[in-house]
């Protein structure tokens, strides 16, 4: 999924319009609205330092983008820098659009991860040519934004590119980004009519599911042979969701009846038999580094807000024995007992580790250790004693969790975490960053940039936006189970 940006100030419609009865714009003119940008960029506010971007855009052309790119670059506030990408991304001009495809080529890696943002975010399929050209080269997380980006402006061309990197890449995170596109690239299910009695309407020529240029004899047995890898990782989840999409019905995860499904077979006649998988709180997980973080301030001990049907239906574990919920009452209990049922059914070869958050981290192993016996009794005691306390410093235990195997981006791709879940009953606070829109868009920025999904599952009252915005980065799954 595409991250989520706060919507622009000033309409496209109108900004088209303004610039179609513009004269040309003087040299003069362009260097007074580039000072006057800059000086915006000293306010301490982030939102009025985005406003500033929408002022800047009506002298599009030559020279906009490098001021906006470093700009962009500066500024301290990470939610500022998507909601400048989503509007760099607006402008239509040739020159401004040379500026930024020259930009995605060279540079530091944050301002070519800012830059292929930006170009995501645009209509159309300009620059198509660069971000093939991107696709195809030898560094992964290049590689996997300009998958991400040819999905999102739906270049049928990208097609054979996304399907060689899903089937010969040897970085995970880079299959994952190529089945994500994929899924992109067939764009929204069609909505049906509906009649004024609610009811779908019968369509005689209805929308098709997929665009008619898109090739599902090639797609679908890639995802297919991708899913039923039980060597794979977290491109299996993404595979999945996208054969869902592709195909319009769920078979989980069973590579035969996918393979039925897509022959024709009608869906009632497939007879299932899904391969094992992992759950947390019921959502699969496929990577073999893993870090949970459990929120453990003092709102965890409030009683749980679900009836007796509620919890008993959350705490189903698919294809194996159900979590006890007759000894859950707190939310606290609620999210320990899913945690202590996945580390005990940690497989070998997987390495894991357990944060319980409050002002301070309280890592178990502050590495990512083998799940053997002895460290799973060792998570699960720490588990078990946890306590109320007050606070929770949410940006400094994901940032931590996410660089487990190193600060440096090559580390944190190939020895990091594949998957982080963060368990929430409380906003951040008493933390040195508490702002919602910080920590979730600094969040997002980093995890999209190694493509660690970050599930994210809201127990009682959450930040719900927050949590949104960090699991849309890299195909990470959002829970509500605030009710």
């Amino acid at each position: 999924m595409p991250i989520v940006l706060p919507r622009r100030l000033v309409p496209l419609a109108l900004l088209a319009l303004l610039l179609a009865a513009a004269p040309a714009v003087r040299a003069d003119d362009v260097g007074d609205g580039i000072k006057a940008f800059r000086d915006a960029q000293k306010s301490g506010d982030w939102r009025v330092r985005v406003e500033a971007y929408d002022a800047l855009s009506f002298y599009d052309g030559p020279k906009i983008v490098e001021a906006m790119l470093d700009a962009m670059e500066a500024d301290p506030h990470p939610a500022a820098k998507l909601a400048a990408a989503e509007r760099l991304g607006r402008l239509v001009s040739d020159e401004a659009k040379a500026d930024l495809y020259a930009a995605i080529q060279k540079g530091s890696d944050e301002r070519r991860h800012l830059a292929l943002l930006c170009v995501r975010s645009q209509p159309g399929t300009d620059g198509k040519e660069v971000l093939l050209e991107l696709a195809q080269g030898k560094e992964p997380p290049i590689v996997a934004q300009a998958a991400l980006a040819l999905g999102q402006k739906h270049v049928p061309e990208a097609v054979p590119v996304l399907v060689q990197l899903l089937e010969k890449s040897d970085d995970h995170q880079v299959q994952r980004a190529a089945a994500e596109a994929l899924r992109t690239m067939a764009g929204p299910p069609p909505e049906p009519k509906i009649g004024h009695d609610g009811k779908p309407l019968l369509e005689p020529n209805p929308p098709p599911w997929v665009p008619e240029w898109y090739p599902l004899d090639t797609v679908v047995p890639v995802l297919v042979k991708v899913l039923g890898n039980a060597g794979g990782g977290i491109e299996r989840g993404e595979a999945w969701r996208t054969l869902v999409r592709l195909l319009k019905h769920d078979m989980g995860l069973d590579p035969a009846a996918w393979t039925a499904l897509a022959s024709g077979k009608e869906p009632a006649d497939i007879k299932k038999k899904p391969l094992p998988y992992r759950t947390l709180f019921g959502i699969p997980l496929f990577g073999d580094r893993m870090v949970v973080i459990l929120d453990t301030s003092a709102q965890t001990d409030d009683p749980h807000p679900y009836d007796r049907d509620r919890l008993t239906t959350l705490c189903e574990v698919p294809g194996a024995r159900p979590i006890p919920w007759f000894q859950i009452q707190t939310k606290r209990q609620f999210a320990r007992a899913w945690a202590r049922r996945w580390v005990q059914d940690l497989p070998k070869g997987a390495k894991f580790d357990v944060f319980l958050v409050n002002t301070s981290l309280n890592d178990v192993f502050g590495k990512l250790n083998s799940a053997n016996a002895g460290a799973k009794k060792t998570a699960i005691e720490a588990i078990e004693e946890t306590k109320g306390v007050t606070g929770q410093d949410v940006l400094g235990a994901l940032m931590t969790a996410i660089h487990l195997g190193g600060e440096k981006d090559k580390q944190a791709w190939s020895k990091g975490p594949c998957e982080v879940l963060y368990v929430s009953s409380s906003k951040p606070w008493l933390a040195p960053v508490t702002d919602e829109d910080h920590i979730g868009a600094a969040v997002a920025l980093r995890a999209g940039w190694l493509q660690i999904p970050v599930h994210t599952v809201g127990v009682g009252n959450h930040p719900f936006a927050m949590m949104q915005v960090m699991s849309a980065a890299a195909g990470g799954t959002y829970l509500d189970l605030s009710k």
